[in-house]
């Protein structure tokens, strides 16, 4: 019986080291366009809001 479960435990293993990897390859595909979308993201936010004083324009004009 231990035999049985060592060889299921092992299958379940490599379905997770499999489905790891896709997901990997996945992610590093899709990174790139997050990342230069989080950055167009950030900088039009820094563009619309003003950091207090030190900011582009007054805080009453973006609102």
């Amino acid at each position: 019986m231990s035999s049985k479960s060592e060889l299921v435990r092992a299958a379940a293993r490599e379905k997770m080291q499999l489905l790891l990897n896709s997901l990997n390859t996945i992610v590093a595909a899709k990174g790139d366009i997050w990342r230069t979308t989080m950055q167009r993201m950030w900088s039009v936010s820094q563009f619309k809001i003003p950091t207090g004083p030190s900011g582009n324009s007054p805080r009453k004009h973006v609102f």
